[in-house]
């Protein structure tokens, strides 16, 4: 882009600026830097097009790019995975319990619940009356 705005010496050229306040058209000659842009307007705005694009990725590089490798990627599925799993299994374990099963639970605790009457069985039952027996 520097050599293109910078011009050649031999190059000659013509420029026709409107005026239209006036109605007429004017033009005049040009030579090495005059004619730069007239004759290279095209590759000049392509020129600044593609710099803007770098600089807008410049700026995403630098403060919005967060990199993570392949492995964090990895870890990242597998715990996804994982966590499907586990709620795919609770919701299973769910289910309700059977009748019979829930009233042998509920006889179970009451059976492990201390009451007065247990408590003077199984002091009894450690006693020196109850080994000589």
């Amino acid at each position: 882009i520097l050599l293109t705005l910078d011009g050649s010496e031999g190059a000659r050229c013509t420029i026709c600026e409107d005026h239209a306040d006036v109605g007429i058209k004017v033009c005049r000659h040009g030579s090495g830097r005059d004619c730069a842009f007239q004759q290279y307007e095209g590759r000049i705005i392509g020129c600044i097009a593609v710099m803007v694009v770098g600089c807008l990725l410049l700026v995403y590089a630098i403060f919005l790019y967060r990199p993570r490798s392949r492995k964090e990627r990895e870890e990242a599925e597998r715990e996804r995975r994982r966590q499907q799993i586990i709620s795919d299994n609770l919701g299973t374990m769910h289910k309700t319990k059977d009748e019979y099963v829930e009233a042998i639970e509920f006889l179970l605790e009451q059976r492990q619940t201390r009451t007065p009457a247990r408590m003077i069985r199984n002091f009894y039952r450690g006693s020196r009356l109850w080994t000589c027996m």
